[in-house]
């Protein structure tokens, strides 16, 4: 994983112990309405084995869970499946009440190796969305009842499946809105400084460039 001046970078060799998802993941917790709007690029991504039990697919997601002790979460995201089909995805779990949550999901075509995707919350209702490049408008691929609980927490995953399958990918930008979001400030140049808080506009900005963080607000720039 390294920063870029297009954006952060993840390149997964296929030979690798680690299997599960390299992870983004956010420190604060999303209040109320929100809107979560990330870019990606897939620069390669190796056909994943066909058969059962292959996996979710290689790609990019959106991952939101809610605040513990529930184990609601939602995805939305791009993923390679067997046969090079290309697909935009989306999940909801949700807490039986049982020791793994139940999950339903579905997915829409997308050839687009490059795009963005977002999942949008009013009230009750959640909404998963996708759209190709950075213009075009984007599609609503589902929408479901994901209650009004707090988020714990905001996942940019890059993804394989479980499987030892190679993938090079870059995460643009990401910006969330919404109601109730953190006020802080990141030093310029941290690697690790990868939500940027402009509490006055309820806005958080994840602004490509290399090396250069801008933390903006509504009356003036921060030094």
């Amino acid at each position: 994983m390294r920063l870029e001046g297009h954006g952060l970078r993840v390149i997964l060799p296929a030979e690798r112990q680690a299997l599960a998802p390299v992870s983004l993941v956010s420190k604060f917790a999303i209040r109320g309405n929100f809107e979560i709007t990330a870019t990606y690029q897939i620069h390669n991504a190796a056909e994943p084995e066909s058969g059962m039990g292959t996996g979710f697919g290689v790609g990019v997601t959106i991952r939101i869970e809610k605040v513990h002790p529930l184990k609601d979460a939602a995805t939305v995201g791009w993923v390679l499946r067997p046969g090079g089909k290309k697909v935009a995805v989306w999940n909801r779990a949700y807490d039986s009440g049982e020791e793994k949550p139940k999950v339903k999901g579905g997915e829409v075509p997308m050839s687009a190796a490059s795009g963005r995707l977002r999942l949008k919350r009013v009230g009750p209702k959640l909404e998963y969305l996708v759209a190709k490049g950075t213009e075009e408008d984007f599609l609503s691929i589902n929408q479901n009842d994901f209650g009004t609980e707090d988020l714990e927490r905001v996942l940019l995953q890059v993804v394989t499946g479980q499987q030892k399958r190679a993938i090079d990918a870059s995460w643009i930008d990401i910006r969330i809105k919404g109601d109730g979001l953190p006020t802080v400030a990141m030093p310029r140049g941290s690697a690790s400084a990868f939500w940027i808080a402009v509490g006055v506009v309820g806005t958080i900005v994840l602004a490509a460039g290399g090396s250069r963080w801008h933390h903006r607000r509504k009356i003036a720039n921060a030094p």
